[in-house]
């Protein structure tokens, strides 16, 4: 059964994990970083309802017969997947056992698949153990640790893993200096796959001229970009103000 169990694996993850709250959480240090004028927290990235999808799954009612029929023949088929060596399926599988979506929640089985899918390299395994580790959720809290998963997910293509070392870089957590030129690197990968965060804060960089030419044409293009993407408020927000500059 080839039933996908969302747009994302993120969406099933236990609430800690989920998109609009771990994959947009950064340390305390973080934030004072990009919690600045032009590089605001990404905790306080806005996704329109429209553009939202992943995360409104997530609320969706999982109690009724219905449902849980379907998840019992989602359930069966990602366990035929992943023991057949497919690294996403065993990631889905860990989602699960995690999140106790279907299943009753089983953290020591969820961790047994993921660490299945890290062996295969698979890059989102990489990130949610590197995030496991940057959170201190069912894992010792070791920020070096967590880096070393994000630039092995960096490495293997993950966007959310580029992500994550763009910050390590731009905060001074990767060899104790802070490098925005190597954030900027990481940005431009994470945009290059259309990442919606990794286009505005790359936007963010041509608009203040961040280690680049300002550029506030680039930066409105990336901004567009980032909002059809992802239906960012902040990206939006920052459209509109550059237009109205270019009008005046």
């Amino acid at each position: 059964n080839n039933m996908p169990l969302s747009k994302s694996r993120i969406a099933i993850l236990p609430r800690a994990f989920s998109r609009s709250t771990c994959l947009r959480r950064i340390p305390v240090n973080m934030q004072q970083w990009v919690g600045t004028s032009f590089f605001p927290a990404r905790s306080q990235m806005n996704y329109s309802s429209q553009s939202n999808n992943e995360d409104n799954s997530s609320t969706q009612d999982d109690s009724s017969p219905n449902v849980q029929q379907e998840m019992q023949k989602v359930i069966e088929g990602k366990l035929s997947q992943a023991e057949s060596g497919d690294s996403k399926a065993m990631l889905d599988l860990a989602m699960i056992h995690l999140s106790g979506t279907g299943v009753e929640k089983n953290p020591e089985e969820g961790l047994k698949w993921i660490k299945r899918a890290e062996e295969l390299n698979d890059s989102s395994a990489l990130t949610v153990l590197g995030i496991m580790h940057e959170t201190g959720m069912h894992r010792e809290r070791d920020l070096e640790k967590a880096i070393d998963y994000f630039k092995r997910a960096a490495d293997f293509g993950d966007a959310e893993g580029q992500m994550r070392m763009a910050f390590a870089h731009a905060n001074g957590q990767v060899g104790g200096e802070r490098d925005m030129g190597k954030a900027l690197e990481f940005f431009e990968m994470a945009a290059n796959q259309n990442h919606p965060e990794g286009l505005f804060f790359l936007g963010s960089m041509y608009e203040n001229g961040v280690v680049v030419n300002q550029d506030k044409e680039k930066a409105l293009e990336l901004y567009k970009r980032a909002n059809e993407q992802g239906g960012l408020k902040l990206a939006s927000d920052r459209i509109e103000a550059l237009e109205k500059e270019d009008q005046q």
